[in-house]
């Protein structure tokens, strides 16, 4: 009975330093993971979200009339724009084409070991390589 109950502390003891190994060799690969991490670009329109927050904010500033008569302006003058950008796509043949004003916001969550610099560099090159120099 005695072998049993020592071959039984034995295999509580095997069992456990496996489980300590295997936990170790997990640590150790996903430390190692999270350095080689390459940086990625998520893309969000705010262009929407930005119209709808200054709708909000004009309802309660201004009365009924004076809203129906800007959303009028507003209608008339996209409506122009449109055709305005129509007429200038059938002329434009060797000029760049026209964008909007456009916003980038990083965000950046660093450490002190500063492995997240090159995710960083690698997402502002990007921008850059967009963005319009004349400007």
């Amino acid at each position: 009975m005695e072998f049993i109950a020592d071959y039984g502390l034995f295999l509580a003891k095997v069992i456990t330093f496996l489980m300590a190994a295997v936990v170790l060799v997990a640590l150790v690969r996903a430390a190692n993971d999270k350095g080689g991490q390459k940086g990625s670009l998520k893309l969000t329109d705010l262009t929407d979200s930005f119209k709808t927050y200054r709708q909000s904010l004009e309802q309660h500033l201004y009365n009924e009339s004076s809203l129906k008569a800007r959303e009028k302006d507003e209608k008339k003058a996209k409506k122009k724009e449109e055709k305005a950008q129509k007429a200038a796509a059938k002329k434009q043949t060797d000029q760049p084409a026209q964008r909007d004003p456009q916003l980038f916001v990083l965000t950046f969550k660093g450490s002190i070991d500063a492995r997240e610099v090159e995710a960083l560099r690698e997402e502002v090159t990007a921008i850059l390589s967009v963005s319009d120099r004349t400007r």
